[in-house]
């Protein structure tokens, strides 16, 4: 989320997801090696890290806004892919991404993340609809 904030942010329609630059600084600096230690580190942080809450046994994504009618399956969707990606990590890249096509940026991170075939046409289709995808490169901090 924190590398991808600045793409997902415009194309959900409002900012559902923020992870504070120095919090990710903190983290790069002193990798958690553990559930336990990742919560403690996240501890009363939560101005820091907006649209997901992490548990001992779940993690939970907080950040999505209204559902448009016939688009309700692609936040469940999305959080999925999510979380399968992360379980699939070996490395993260905790700074954000920098993006000269947003749609294509957004087209790419959507199939690497698994989110091919016709399961997902509504999804790929909410996403990159946005206009406010276009105009995302013009909007980072």
């Amino acid at each position: 989320l924190s590398a991808r904030q600045k793409m997902l942010n415009p194309a959900l329609g409002g900012r559902f997801f923020y992870v504070s630059k120095k919090l990710m600084n903190d983290l790069s600096a002193h990798p958690p090696e553990s559930v336990p230690a990742l919560l403690s580190a996240l501890y009363g942080r939560e101005r820091e890290l907006v649209g997901v809450r992490f548990s001992k046994t779940r993690v939970t994504f907080t950040g999505f806004g209204k559902t448009p009618p016939g688009r309700e399956k692609s936040p469940e969707q999305l959080c999925r892919l999510l979380v399968r990606a992360a379980e699939r990590q070996k490395w993260v890249k905790p700074h954000a991404c920098r993006m000269r096509e947003p749609r294509s940026a957004l087209r790419a991170w959507l199939n690497s993340v698994g989110a091919t075939g016709p399961e997902y046409d509504g999804l790929r289709e909410a996403l990159l609809r946005s206009e406010r995808v276009e105009n995302a490169h013009s909007s980072e901090e």
